[in-house]
């Protein structure tokens, strides 16, 4: 995640830090580990920053690229808790 757009903003958005803490988040590294952007690419996941929701199964229920806003990350997170 790009320390300048998700990360650094809309994550820290009220909105969405509170459905944050249901979540467990992890931080890759795809610029500087080949590990984690070949973890990234096996969700297809290919540009950043982006955001990955994985189910404890380890599938795929999101996936967010780019500089989006704090409502819709919240949206997604929070229809992502209803399933």
């Amino acid at each position: 995640m790009d320390c300048c757009s998700l990360e650094g903003r809309t994550l820290k958005q009220d909105n969405v830090a509170k459905v944050l803490t249901e979540f467990v988040l992890v931080r890759l590294q795809p610029m500087d580990w080949d590990e984690d952007r070949e973890f990234g690419e096996r969700f297809g996941i290919t540009e950043f920053p982006s955001l990955l929701l994985l189910d404890p199964k380890g599938e795929r229920k999101l996936g967010v690229v780019g500089d989006v806003s704090a409502r819709e990350v919240e949206t997604a997170l929070r229809k992502a808790l209803d399933r």
